[in-house]
């Protein structure tokens, strides 16, 4: 990146950084195809002076009936020194950057700064230093910078799949209601209710006191089940008596306390949909059940 923005750079001054870089030699005579076969008659020379230059360094020039060569270079002497502090400027502030440790500096007082003022008088030597401070500046920036890229192709993929899915989720209210109904059903037409007798109020009474006593028999229905060893423990239960009392009942007719319990429980929970009794360290019925079932037991 740096000797590319330092190759614009000397473009644009006319020059290259090969030629500015190259050691500058003398004049050489120089014989075409001189290994060959060949002899060029007089009147095949050129008739004035020509000068021809290669991309390669090399200017080759006809005059006074001869060709000479030579190797072009901007600076006289080895332009090994301009690339030389080129690069150790470069080290220097890449490493002021980054902060390295050990420190390197470049010294500008070996390079040939009058041939580089002639060579570029549009920047001059002062201008090619900045110059290069300047693309080591931005080469670091760029090191740092973070490029995400993106694939269009899958990008566009995945916009086209997002519309289709779109699409599908997206249901039109009407489409929808005409799909559900298609033959919407006629309206029924609802007949008025004449009343014809009242109803007496004795009748309603008495409908009243069944559906109170449907409750009572459900317990009623519970109790019956119970067998007598459950049926006398509900009843001392009902009484207030103790844990002890209702375990020497269950062990009197060879059961364990617990199962005994179960077994109430189980057949309530068959008949009201519930348990009625809780076993920890007490036997405690249930508070909201304890008037229907010493009704249900006082009527049994």
């Amino acid at each position: 990146h740096i000797m590319q923005r330092l190759e614009s750079l000397l473009i644009k001054e006319g020059t290259n950084l090969n030629y500015l870089l190259s050691v500058k030699g003398s004049e050489q005579l120089w014989f075409p195809l001189h290994n060959a076969i060949f002899y060029m008659r007089p009147d095949f020379m050129p008739k004035s002076e020509k000068v021809i230059r290669l991309k390669s360094g090399y200017e080759y020039r006809f005059k006074n009936g001869r060709w000479t060569s030579k190797r072009l270079g901007g600076i006289s002497g080895d332009g090994k020194q301009l690339l030389s502090y080129i690069f150790k400027r470069m080290e220097q502030l890449l490493r002021k950057a980054a902060k390295f440790k050990y420190k390197l500096n470049a010294d500008d007082r070996y390079i040939n700064k009058d041939a580089l003022d002639k060579l570029l008088p549009g920047i001059g030597s002062a201008g090619l230093l900045r110059e290069i401070d300047a693309a080591v500046k931005e080469f670091y920036i760029n090191s740092k910078k973070t490029v995400i890229t993106v694939d269009e192709d899958r990008l566009n993929r995945i916009r086209q799949n997002a519309l289709i899915t779109q699409k599908k989720l997206i249901v039109n209210p009407e489409e929808d209601s005409a799909d559900e109904s298609p033959n919407p059903a006629p309206k029924l037409s609802v007949p008025e209710i004449e009343i014809v007798a009242d109803i007496p109020l004795a009748d309603t009474k008495a409908e009243a006191t069944v559906a109170a006593s449907e409750p009572e028999d459900i317990w009623e229905s519970l109790v019956s089940q119970l067998d007598e060893l459950e049926a006398k423990a509900l009843k001392l239960l009902l009484g207030g008596a103790a844990v002890k009392q209702i375990q020497d009942l269950a062990r009197d007719s060879g059961l364990m306390l617990e199962v005994l319990i179960d077994g109430i429980n189980q057949k309530a929970f068959d008949t009201i949909g519930d348990t009625i009794l809780e076993f920890t360290d007490e036997i405690v019925i249930y508070e909201d059940y304890i008037n229907q079932l010493r009704t249900a037991i006082e009527r049994e």
